[in-house]
């Protein structure tokens, strides 16, 4: 006997075709195009991106500061360490990240909301534009979004 046999939890392909010819097909509404969410989820995944390589650039830096003396070495002895080679990689992906950031705020900033899902990414969008900069805008605007993801739950 296979093993598939005492496996109560699988299907053979008899009853899965079985089953896929008993069961009627069902049409769901398509759900609407949300352009100002799946636009904001791609700015705040770009933006968080970003802010993880600066991070790692942050710590590398750090690093390379206490250990080699970094300050005091050539931009071409910079690049030969291995902290440097790491940390212009970095450098250039963060130059495409924040391209492609500023790409889709340009597309965000043109996309209306068409519900409270949208109103909230554009929010979450705007308090991270600037909630490292200015934290009386910020901590408004993060007030605003709490109350509209509050509302949306209602």
């Amino acid at each position: 006997m296979s093993t598939r046999q005492h496996d109560r939890t699988s299907l053979d392909r008899r009853t899965l075709i079985g089953v896929a010819a008993a069961t009627p097909a069902i049409r769901l509404p398509a759900a609407p195009l949300n352009h100002a969410v799946e636009v904001g989820n791609t700015w705040l995944a770009i933006d968080g991106e970003a802010r993880r390589l600066m991070a790692r650039w942050s710590k590398l830096e750090s690093a390379v500061c206490r250990k080699v003396g970094w300050t005091s070495l050539t931009d071409s002895q910079r690049a030969a360490t291995s902290f440097g080679a790491e940390m212009n990689r970095i450098d250039e992906q963060l130059a495409i990240l924040f391209d492609r950031r500023e790409e889709e705020l340009a597309k965000l900033a043109g996309v209306e909301a068409q519900d409270l899902a949208g109103v909230a990414t554009k929010l979450a969008v705007a308090f991270r534009l600037v909630k490292d900069e200015d934290s009386r805008t910020g901590n408004l605007i993060g007030g605003a979004l709490s109350d509209v993801r509050a509302l949306a739950l209602r």
